[in-house]
């Protein structure tokens, strides 16, 4: 990624790089700025496409479908660009040049009648689609959820459950590449490749289990070490049986060890990722669940919040018996336990929580080994899982997108609220604007503190009418009452439904259809305006001029998606938040569907296709001992070391006399939540340690020979035109024609493992 300001971070572990237009952090004492900068890049995308299936899922997966071949065309023949150094240019266009006019695309040999591509092209491409349904995990009566046999894809390629054609050698998933092209199964027509990508998505249909587990899907298909081939439940007790072979099969035939991994989910409700074990079966089960300690109404992060149907009360907690809620009975009411809405609010509302931890998902996306299910035993995460002879992937290579339930006002730039055209907020941007607060509020999962809803209240999710004049803080729209008979009685969710026996949440968002839908409920499961939803006064089913609520449904919706938007906040920088609800529905704008979502992961993977390579130059020194040299110092921090570690044991100098660097690095670490947060690693115990830069006849050897020096330390190259020139031009091959500049890495620094962080005398790169 690019280098682009005074003090560059490098996350060789990969884990929360800030580039890609994350912005810059800072600290104000001692004026030095932090940026990224990395060491590797890469020439292989592995995408998965995880598409919740449930019923009213299908107006979504058309609009995803029709963004795929934008994708497709920006991944294998990128945008040209040009230089941008205008007063009018953005940061954005400064750093990546501006869209020539009219657009214009790079051949696949990276070609441009005018300027230069935006990133190299993707030559070797894998495509796969799973589905969000995994079943019942156990339960199996007559009148218990997601026990059909289309309510369990098992985690498993589309291409192979639904036998489409054009999958690479019968695999289930597709295969881009223009590297080898005797290669019978592999596309090489962009068109053609794009069209079954769409068809792909379409397959997933609407029919599948309404409990949709897309974070445990793509958890299931890429990390666990051992997906379980069954659940079954003996005695009261779901037990995990067997191991899913067919998904090790299809992992190792999908995933390469040297690629980017893009994970995109697709949903319009929240996140329910069942336990496979234990308990976790009565989320699906009939049978009345159970009602929670009186604790739980408040606080569910309560150390006496839990079940009624425990024997005993938690330490220093009251006696169950003598609780309120319990008084009332072990088990909740019919009308307060809907089957549908079993995954929400668990722990408030059960005493329990049957839903794996967000931090399962987080965690399972960045660290380098995994725990066994079967033995607890911790093996190599199959995501870092290096080909013999080579490091594994840089953990900066792993990308999460949520194409999930929230305003896109929410999660957009002030210039798209205002105006035309919808660009989404990066992580960083969400952090510094508070966003994330807006959206997902704080769970306090780890503190017995109370969970902080969000300051949105079209995010707060709930079957009753939240309160009307509520506004949300960045647009001023108010929930409106659900009384109302215009549909779009406010712009972000047009306005509340009724609360027709708890069996529906409210609303985040919704959007027009491209044609409206008549509904029958015998030939049209996914449809939200059958007779029956009538009492519910829903404006998707209300006509846009106003009226009261039909059989014809003339919008979409999603549900507030707080699970997926919390491992997304815990993912941190790599993680790429857009909205289940369009902003435009007029297929002849460029900003269409889901065409923003899909440029704003293709912007920010982008980076990793630069590498190391920026757009600014340094000085360098022409005279003397250190001609050739540029006036910058090199930092890594090392997790693993002790505070008070021996730089000079690990072949690199002590920064004890250098205590404004020390005090810049770790402001750094704790912007990028590396160190300093709750729980985490204090910022002062980190080790730091000086990474030298090369001299005498090494930096001339690091600068010019392909193969580099054995001594441990970096130099920089530079072969930009009409420039004073350093080193040779064939080590910056794979930059792009803006950014012939790199730092050079050698010796096997940096350290495996490290955050190397560059400060280059205060010039922003």
């Amino acid at each position: 990624m690019l280098l682009a300001v005074a003090c560059g971070v490098n996350k060789v572990d990969g884990q929360h790089g800030t580039n890609g237009g994350n912005g810059a952090g800072g600290d104000s004492a001692t004026g030095l700025v932090v940026d990224e900068i990395r060491e590797t890049s890469v020439d292989k995308v592995d995408l998965l496409l995880v598409v919740d299936n449930s019923i009213a899922m299908a107006d979504k997966q058309e609009l995803l479908s029709k963004a795929v071949p934008r994708l497709v065309t920006r991944l294998v023949t990128p945008r040209c660009v040009q230089p941008c150094t205008a007063a009018d240019c953005t940061p954005a266009e400064q750093r990546d040049g501006r869209l020539t006019n009219p657009p214009t695309y790079a051949s696949a040999q990276a070609k441009c009648g005018v300027g230069h591509p935006e990133m190299p092209p993707v030559k070797d491409l894998h495509v796969g689609v799973i589905t969000s349904s995994l079943g019942s995990h156990g339960a199996s009566g007559p009148n218990d959820m997601c026990t059909r046999p289309q309510d369990d894809d098992h985690g498993h390629l589309l291409g192979e459950l639904r036998q489409l054609p054009g999958s690479y050698a019968n695999l289930g998933f597709l295969a881009w590449d223009v590297t080898r092209p005797g290669d019978p199964q592999a596309d090489s027509n962009d068109q053609v490749f794009a069209k079954k990508f769409s068809d792909m998505v379409q397959a997933a249909g609407e029919r599948g289990c309404d409990h949709g587990s897309t974070l445990e899907a793509w958890y299931r298909f890429l990390v666990d070490p051992e997906p379980p081939l069954s659940v079954v439940v003996n005695d009261s007790v779901a037990v995990v049986q067997g191991v899913d072979n067919t998904i090790l099969m299809q992992r190792q035939a999908f995933l390469r060890p040297d690629s980017l991994v893009a994970i995109v989910m697709l949903t319009d409700e929240n996140d329910c990722s069942i336990q496979d074990g234990g308990s976790g079966w009565l989320v699906s089960a009939a049978k009345p669940m159970f009602r929670s300690t009186s604790q739980c109404l408040a606080n569910p992060n309560d150390r006496c919040c839990q079940s009624c149907a425990e024997s005993v009360a938690n330490p220093g907690c009251p006696a169950l018996a003598s609780d309120s809620e319990c008084a009332k009975g072990q088990t909740l009411a019919q009308a307060a336990d809907d089957q549908s809405l079993r995954c929400w609010d668990q722990k408030r509302r059960f005493g329990l929580d049957l839903l794996y931890p967000t931090k399962r998902y987080s965690e399972g996306l960045r660290s380098a080994v995994v725990a066994q299910r079967s033995d607890g035993m911790l093996v190599a995460n199959p995501l870092y899982v290096s080909a013999s002879g080579s490091a594994p992937r840089d953990q900066g290579l792993v990308f999460l997108e949520g194409i999930v339930g929230v305003p896109w006002q929410d999660v957009a730039d002030d210039q798209s609220v205002a105006g035309a055209g919808l660009r989404f907020l990066t992580d960083a941007e969400l952090e510094t604007t508070d966003r994330w607060n807006v959206i997902l509020g704080l769970s306090n999962q780890e503190t017995s503190d109370a969970p902080v809803p969000p300051t949105d209240p079209f995010m707060i999710e709930t079957p009753d009418e939240r309160m009307a004049g509520a506004a949300n803080p960045i647009t001023g729209d108010k929930i409106v009452a659900s009384s109302s008979l215009n549909p779009r009685a406010n712009a972000i969710n047009g306005h509340e439904q009724m609360n027709a026996g708890s069996r529906d949440l409210q609303y985040a968002c919704m959007f027009p259809l491209a044609k409206p839908r008549v509904c029958d409920a015998t030939v049209d499961v996914g449809c939200d305006c059958n007779p029956d939803d009538v009492a519910y006064n829903r404006p998707l089913c209300q006509p846009p001029l106003g009226g009261p609520a039909g059989t014809t449904q003339y919008y979409a919706k999603a549900y507030p998606g707080l699970r997926l938007l919390q491992v997304l906040r815990e993912f941190k920088d790599n993680a790429i938040v857009a909205s289940a609800c369009p902003k435009l529905m007029d297929e002849t704008n460029p900003d269409y569907g889901y065409t923003p979502a899909v440029d704003a992961l293709v912007d920010r993977i982008k980076e990793a296709f630069r590498g190391r390579c920026f757009a600014r130059p340094l000085p360098v020194a022409q005279n003397g001992d250190n001609a050739g040299s540029v006036p910058c110092v090199v930092m890594e921090a090392l997790k693993n070391q002790p505070a008070s570690c021996d730089c000079a044991a690990l072949g690199r100098a002590s920064l004890a006399d250098r205590p404004e660097l020390v005090k810049a690095a770790q402001h750094r670490l704790a912007s990028g939540f590396e160190c300093g947060g709750t729980g985490d690693t204090p910022c002062d115990s980190i080790c730091l340690c000086e990474l030298p830069q090369l001299s005498g006849s090494e930096l001339s050897h690091c600068q010019n020979d392909v193969v580099p020096p054995e001594t441990p330390g970096f130099c920089y190259v530079d072969a930009m035109p009409n420039e004073t020139n350093v080193g040779n031009p064939a080590l910056l091959a794979s930059c792009s024609p803006a950014e012939q500049r790199l730092i050079r890495f050698v010796g096997g620094a940096p350290t495996p493992g490290a955050i190397t962080m560059i400060q280059c005398g205060g010039a922003s790169l």
